[in-house]
């Protein structure tokens, strides 16, 4: 079994009672990155300090997790380190996975416009994935029905909303669905991770 790293995003959250910004990340995310055989290395949302771990650190890919709409004008650390990570993917062909916010990244990087949705908020969703229909959650309010000649369309709900894309030719793909927060991990999420990092 070949256990890989990747280097995986986290949420930024203000917390009023202390006056701190935390980052942080549901710890779900590190039992289903087990059954992938993959281990997190996480990146702290200070682009200096971010910066320094991408650069002395050995991963074999990328996580861009959930939580939080992403901002196209790149003006919180977050952002910025998401684009970063982005560009890196692209120009060294490192398989990098987009969940929710991560996959709204991508479609904003290679400059898909998207817009507020309904009906996205729901703990199940039919759509059509891989040519099956497949029960997914949902928790976005941001999306859209259209793409273009950087991305491919691998899943659509069935209002026509895109949930998932990969790049035409990098390995890097987005899911619209978050597959650590099911009570049992599906093994379409498990094969799709073990598949996009190569294992």
């Amino acid at each position: 079994m070949t256990v890989k790293t990747i280097l995986v995003t986290m949420r930024q959250d203000y917390i009023k009672d202390y006056g701190e910004y935390r980052d942080s990340i549901d710890n779900t995310w590190f039992k289903f990155l087990h059954q992938c055989n993959l281990t997190p290395c996480l990146l702290p949302n200070d682009s200096m300090l971010a910066e320094q771990i991408i650069q002395n650190t050995n991963f074999d890919g990328i996580l861009l997790t959930g939580g939080g709409e992403y901002d196209t004008k790149l003006s919180d650390e977050r952002s910025k380190i998401e684009h970063k990570l982005l560009s890196i993917a692209l120009t060294y062909k490192i398989p990098l996975i987009g969940v929710c916010r991560g996959m709204q990244a991508i479609q904003q990087y290679f400059g898909m416009q998207l817009y507020p949705v309904q009906g996205q908020v729901t703990p199940t969703q039919s759509i059509k994935f891989n040519n099956q229909i497949v029960q997914v959650n949902s928790y976005h309010t941001l999306g859209t029905t259209q793409t273009n000649q950087d991305l491919i369309v691998k899943a659509i709900g069935l209002d026509n909303i895109i949930k998932s894309v990969s790049h035409i030719s990098a390995p890097i793909e987005g899911i619209m669905w978050h597959p650590e927060r099911n009570v049992n991990f599906s093994e379409i999420d498990i094969q799709l991770f073990k598949s996009r990092y190569n294992q």
